[in-house]
């Protein structure tokens, strides 16, 4: 593989070249990929297809391919990636490219009689810096989280500023009644809050609602209530221990904690 020795990413690179990362819906917005402009491409033809999760070096893609189509990807030399990014604020103009990769192997993953296959692909050439950075920094954190997983932040007054929290109340929606509360503490994975809520919630899917400033973000993070325990001072109120869904946390209430802690 050549075209890094001149790369100022080539420590990312080195670094991060075998790590894989889901194009769950969260890193989709959070890479800014332009999904309907994803797509693969041989010497005549040209097929729509959805990342399923990529790595500076292989990628694994799904694709409608019909029984006529398959010999035609399938005996190709090599196949085009072309991926679509947004760009950088103000402007947004999008950034896009083609990535070389070698067919490892195609398998059908239909259900229901269609033509869905997910192709496994090695790349044939060096990534552009661009994807280099935005894999890099992406697993960077995914990593980071891993290991940060259990940290937990105290939400008091300094902290709230420091997240840059708008309130360090919150609501919370069970059974679909909102709920108002107060956060106790935050972490990669969960929180600890306080509601106004005596009847028993545990184990019920739940929806959080927390308020950031700079900008003014509302984000909405599923999760599932693991403790419930009605607080002894104080009767009509409940702590309740909740477990974020975790393909469903938002990169940039990651990276807010990430940014505290760092």
């Amino acid at each position: 593989m050549t075209g890094l020795q001149e790369s100022k990413y080539r420590d990312l690179y080195d670094r991060y070249k075998y790590d894989e990362i889901t194009f769950s819906g969260t890193i989709q917005k959070s890479s800014g990929i332009i999904v309907r402009e994803i797509y693969l491409m041989t010497e005549d033809s040209k097929w729509p297809c959805t990342i399923i999760s990529a790595s500076m070096t292989g990628i694994k893609v799904s694709a409608n391919l019909s029984a006529e189509e398959l010999p035609v990807i399938g005996g190709s030399a090599s196949i085009q990636v072309h991926f679509s990014f947004m760009g950088m604020k103000p402007y947004f103009i999008p950034i896009s490219f083609y990535v070389s990769y070698l067919l490892a192997e195609i398998t059908n993953t239909s259900i229901s009689g269609d033509d869905i296959h997910l192709l496994t692909m090695s790349a044939a050439e060096a990534p552009p810096d661009f994807l280099i950075r935005m894999l890099g920094e992406l697993i960077g954190v995914q990593t980071l989280t891993t290991k940060r997983a259990e940290n937990r932040i105290t939400v008091n007054t300094t902290t709230a500023d420091e997240l840059g929290l708008k309130s360090t109340h919150c609501r919370l929606r069970i059974d679909e009644n909102w709920h108002e509360c107060s956060l106790g503490d935050l972490s990669f994975s969960g929180c600890q809050i306080i509601l106004n809520f005596r009847n028993s919630a545990a184990k019920k899917k739940v929806l959080l609602e927390i308020l950031f400033r700079e900008p003014d973000t509302l984000f909405e993070i599923p999760g599932c209530v693991l403790r419930f325990k009605v607080m002894k001072e104080s009767g009509d109120k409940a702590a309740a221990g909740i477990r974020f869904d975790e393909d469903k946390i938002p990169h940039e209430y990651t990276m807010r904690l990430h940014n505290l802690l760092d």
